[in-house]
């Protein structure tokens, strides 16, 4: 096994089409010779070991990661979401705040 993966090495490595492995040559680094695209095996291993998720573990409601771009677990739910009737009445909120005179105020 020599140091270096092509494409549709790297595509059956990691169970995905040989387009996306292309895609991530950015992101896993590449090395290119007279036109043809090489991935590193050490840089390859280094991407999944970044990709890598766990479990939430009890008590701490963080996902952990050994990447360290932890954060904090949510409960399930979805945001809410916003309508325009919301955004309308944000804005109304915001031109009375403006147009009502500051206490304090130098004339």
């Amino acid at each position: 096994m020599g140091r270096f993966m092509t494409a549709a090495e790297l595509s059956a490595e990691l169970s995905i089409s040989q387009r996306k492995a292309y895609s991530l040559k950015h992101v896993i680094g590449y090395v290119e010779i007279e036109g043809n695209v090489r991935f590193d095996r050490a840089a390859v291993e280094a991407y999944i070991d970044s990709r890598k998720r766990s479990p939430l573990h009890k008590g701490k409601g963080k996902w952990e990661s050994r990447s360290g771009t932890e954060r904090p677990a949510s409960d399930g739910s979805s945001r809410k979401r916003v309508s325009a009737a919301d955004i309308s009445e944000l804005l109304e909120q915001k031109r009375k705040l403006k147009s009502t005179p500051q206490s304090g105020a130098l004339n």
